[in-house]
């Protein structure tokens, strides 16, 4: 295998847990078995629900369950001074004006109370609640604007398709993914009312300036690799081919949910005041992943060592 070039992208947004272990985890092998660089990469452009605390706790946990990277921020200091988001908002800027200039973008003032709304007038079935139903698509940006705040959504023209490689690491096949982006995810956000870029164009960009070949994350986040395949290529990335996707299975508690930051009772953070071991984690996450002998397991090189010997 070439080296694998990828990032581990936490979210200020509470405490970790389980689930993004998996995930860390999970992407932390990957790119050691290949003999690649792994990048800290911390999602913080949503000022609302970013803490202090939460930043120390990504340092923190990556400390204490050894996982290590090759570059980025080694401090809460270091990362609000030299890599946060907020440094490089003239790059997500330029993306957007590049989309505004192709006339793909369009104001939407609606609020979650009224798309809800709509949908219950409509009848909408549930599985296509989490489509936007294009209420303001009527609305350029070269009208008259208002004081009424507004976000900046993608017109997404119908029957675009998105392509890019799906990897099964266990399986060790490329598959080529196509799917129709109105279906998966319709016309998204692209800025906030905040007037911050959205999820979807800085993670694109910041994949783009780091020049990663693999990306990891949950099922859960199939529609944003959609939506991010649609952006690289209206604003013609052409590192695109180049990037293998592993899309994992999420980690659910008992009710059969996926794992939240605001379940105290899965967060490392609680896990290790309880008296949780590194051992125990490693153990647990060990199972997940199916290895062998993963009672055996001490140290994080254990199950790197297990996963190697699985996948020779």
């Amino acid at each position: 295998m070439s080296p694998l070039h990828s990032r581990i992208a936490p979210t200020p947004s509470g405490y970790l847990h389980l689930g993004n272990m998996y995930s860390f985890v999970l992407t932390w092998l990957l790119v050691r078995s290949s003999k690649g660089t792994l990048r800290l990469v911390i999602d913080d452009l949503d000022n609302e629900r970013r803490r202090v605390e939460y930043l120390q706790d990504i340092f923190d946990t990556l400390d204490w369950l050894a996982i290590d990277y090759d570059a980025g921020a080694r401090s809460v200091k270091e990362f609000l001074e030299t890599e946060s988001q907020l440094l490089r908002l003239p790059l997500y800027e330029k993306a957007l004006q590049k989309l505004q200039m192709q006339g793909l973008l369009y104001r939407c003032v609606c609020s979650r109370s009224q798309i809800q709304n709509w949908y219950l007038q409509h009848q909408t079935p549930q599985e296509n609640q989490h489509l936007y139903p294009q209420i303001c698509r009527h609305l350029s940006l070269s009208e008259t604007a208002t004081n009424q705040e507004y976000a900046l959504r993608v017109c997404v023209p119908t029957q675009q398709q998105a392509n890019f490689w799906s990897w099964d690491w266990q399986q060790g096949q490329l598959t080529a993914q196509n799917y129709e982006v109105n279906a998966m995810i319709g016309d998204f956000v692209v800025r906030k009312k905040d007037q911050k870029p959205a999820y979807q164009i800085a993670s694109l960009i910041d994949n783009d300036l780091y020049s990663f070949n693999c990306i990891v994350r949950g099922i859960d986040l199939l529609p944003s690799t959609v939506a991010q395949t649609f952006l690289a290529n209206q604003l013609e990335m052409n590192n695109l081919n180049a990037i293998r996707f592993v899309h994992h299975p999420l980690l659910l508690d008992a009710q059969g949910n996926k794992l939240a930051k605001s379940q105290a009772s899965t967060a490392i953070k609680d896990l290790r005041q309880r008296g949780t071991t590194q051992k125990e984690i490693y153990t647990y996450l060990a199972t997940k992943f199916e290895l062998p002998n993963a009672n055996k397991i001490g140290k994080l090189e254990d199950i790197l060592d297990e996963f190697c010997a699985k996948n020779a």
